[in-house]
C-alpha cells in the first residue's frame, strides 16, 4: 500500500506515525507547506501530475477543515479505483458532489471501546432517550499554541464547536440511526475570543421516536465525553474518558464495566486496520458524513446566533 498524506499538522503526523508501522504499507509521502519531514514531496497538491497521484493507493486529507472539500475533489478528479480518507468533518458545508473513488471520513470514535460496547449493549433495545455531553476548555486543546490562532476560532475556516465535535453527531447516528432535527441552540457568549460557536445543544429524534439530546462546548474546565441511554430494560451511563460503563436494571444489581486504558492512538490504529483488512467497512461513509454535514448546515443557518459577525 502506497499512501499520500495531505497536510502534516498533529493529525497528519499521527496518521504517518501509525501507518509507518503497518507491514502492508510500503511508501508514505506528504504534501505540506510547513513540515520538514524527509518524505515531503511538495507544498501543494496542484504540483503533482496525474501520473504521480495515481502511484498511490490511499490518500489522507488531514489539512484544515476549510481545505477538505477542495482537496478531496481535486484528488478524486485525477485518480480512479483509490480510497480517499478525509479527516472529520467532511467539509465546511454539505457536499453536492458524487465522487468516483471511495471517500471515507475519519470519525475514529466509532472505534472507541465504549462506543463499540454501547453498540453491543443497545442491540435489539428500543431506545427511549439518548443524551450526550461533550466539552473541554478550548485554550487547553492544543498545548503550546495560542487558541486564538487556531481554525477552531473561526466559523469561516470550518471552526466552531458544532463542527469540531461533530464526532458526537456521527457516533450518535451510528448508535441510534439517522437523526431528525427538532431544534437546536448554538451561540458564542463566553469570554473566549472567537468568531464561532462555543456552545451548542441539539434536540432530535430517531426512527423509534427516541428523545435525543447532544450538548457540546468549548467551555468545560472538566473535560467530558459522556453518554446516558435509557431503554425499557436498562439505564446505561458511559464515559469515553474513563472508559467505564454502568448498567442499571429494574430487577437486578447494576453491572459495572471497566474497559481499561485506551491510548490516544488506539482508535486510529483500529480504524486503519479496518481499512487495510476490510476496506473500511466500519468507517463513516461519504453519505453518512454528508448526513452529518446536512444537520450541521441546518443548525448553522437556522439556529445559530452569529452576533459575532
Amino acid at each position: 500500500m502506497r499512501i499520500l498524506i495531505v497536510g502534516f499538522g498533529s493529525i497528519g503526523e499521527r496518521h504517518y506515525n501509525i501507518l509507518k508501522k503497518f507491514n502492508k504499507v510500503s511508501k508514505i509521502n506528504v504534501v505540506s507547506r510547513y513540515s520538514k519531514n524527509d518524505n515531503v514531496l511538495c507544498g501543494e497538491l496542484s504540483e503533482l501530475s496525474n501520473e504521480q497521484l495515481n502511484y498511490y493507493d490511499l490518500f489522507i486529507v488531514s489539512s484544515e477543515t476549510s481545505l477538505h472539500e477542495e482537496q478531496f475533489k481535486f484528488i478524486d478528479s485525477k485518480v480512479t479505483g483509490k480510497v480517499i480518507l478525509v479527516e472529520k468533518p467532511l467539509a465546511v458545508h454539505v457536499c453536492d458532489y458524487l465522487p468516483q473513488n471511495k471517500v471515507l471520513v475519519a470519525y475514529n470514535l466509532r472505534f472507541h471501546p465504549v462506543v463499540k460496547k454501547l453498540r453491543e449493549l443497545m442491540n435489539g433495545e428500543t431506545i427511549l432517550s439518548f443524551s450526550v455531553a461533550a466539552g473541554q476548555y478550548l485554550p487547553t486543546w492544543r498545548v503550546g499554541r495560542k487558541y486564538e490562532d487556531s481554525y477552531s476560532c473561526y466559523l469561516s475556516r470550518g471552526g466552531g464547536v458544532l463542527r469540531d465535535l461533530s464526532h458526537e453527531i456521527d457516533y450518535t447516528q451510528y448508535l441510534c440511526g439517522e437523526l431528525s432535527l427538532h431544534s437546536a441552540m448554538a451561540s458564542s457568549r463566553s469570554h473566549l475570543k472567537i468568531a464561532a460557536d462555543d456552545l451548542c445543544t441539539i434536540l432530535a429524534t430517531n426512527c423509534q421516536g427516541a428523545h435525543i439530546q447532544i450538548q457540546m462546548d468549548y467551555l468545560s474546565f472538566r473535560p467530558k465525553r459522556e453518554i446516558e441511554v435509557q431503554t425499557d430494560n436498562m439505564t446505561i451511563s458511559a464515559n469515553l474518558i474513563t472508559n467505564k460503563i454502568e448498567v442499571f436494571y429494574p430487577d437486578k444489581d447494576p453491572e459495572f464495566i471497566d474497559l481499561g486504558l485506551c491510548s490516544r492512538d488506539q482508535t486510529y490504529i483500529e480504524m486503519h486496520e479496518n481499512m487495510a483488512e476490510f476496506g473500511g467497512t466500519a468507517l463513516t461513509s461519504y453519505n453518512d458524513a454528508n448526513s452529518v454535514m446536512k444537520l450541521i448546515d441546518v443548525i448553522t443557518e437556522n439556529f445559530m446566533d452569529q452576533s459575532w459577525v
